[in-house]
């Protein structure tokens, strides 16, 4: 596998195997509360709060002119329309418990590399070595990118928990990976945020938009 050539501390192996739902890997480590925890489907009260603070930072609440809606509204939209609580949406769920963990974005995640892989063979029908080198390529690019991020704001650990500018940079990192998985979350997430923001009418006066078009108003 060509995983099998990165580096990854135990530590944070565990963490990974765990968010990513190799659960069926949890016999072979120690059963302990923290295993036990990223080893099971994702709670609301652990993803949730990661989502919050991704509304808070997608949308400009503090903005004079912003609508009269809040982060709770937004997140129960999500709810409606895109219900995380579904067992289809379940790697949505992990992603956002991965994402929070800024420390493993340095990592070389088996998951995330073998699905880069899998799309070069696929879709480019490169051989083995092939996509060896553009893997590297991938990895030394989000390791120049994770330095820069650290150099500027110091050793962090969790999303939820940096200052906005942190928050804002870490999110912008996703966006400039060259990992195909890490993009998509990005523009899933803040997509998605938009859209459960977009779809209340107190927005739609800023956006100047006069609500539904009705053709029997015409008739």
């Amino acid at each position: 596998m060509l995983s099998d050539s990165g580096h990854i501390s135990r530590r944070n192996f565990l963490k990974a195997i765990g968010i990513l739902g190799l659960s069926s890997c949890a016999p072979f480590f120690p059963k302990t509360r923290f295993i036990h925890l990223l080893t099971n489907d994702p709670h609301p009260d652990h993803y949730n709060p990661i989502l919050r603070s991704l509304i808070n930072l997608v949308l400009p609440f503090d903005h004079p002119n912003f609508p009269a809606i809040t982060p709770e509204t937004v997140l129960k939209n999500i709810g409606i329309h895109f219900p995380l609580t579904e067992e289809r949406q379940e790697p949505f769920q992990r992603a956002f418990i991965l994402f929070n963990d800024i420390q493993l974005y340095k990592e070389q995640l088996p998951a995330i590399i073998d699905e880069e892989a899998k799309l070069f063979r696929e879709f480019e029908g490169l051989e083995k070595l092939e996509i060896q080198d553009r893997i590297n390529e991938f990895i030394k690019h989000d390791q120049s990118l994770f330095d820069a991020f650290e150099k500027k704001h110091g050793y962090l650990t969790s999303f939820m928990d940096a200052l906005k500018n942190a928050q804002s940079d870490y999110f912008n990192l996703w966006s400039q990976s060259r990992f195909n998985i890490r993009r998509m979350f990005f523009n899933s997430a803040k997509g998605v945020i938009n859209a459960c923001a977009y779809c209340q009418e107190e927005m739609w006066d800023a956006m100047g938009y006069a609500g539904h078009f009705d053709p029997r108003e015409n008739r």
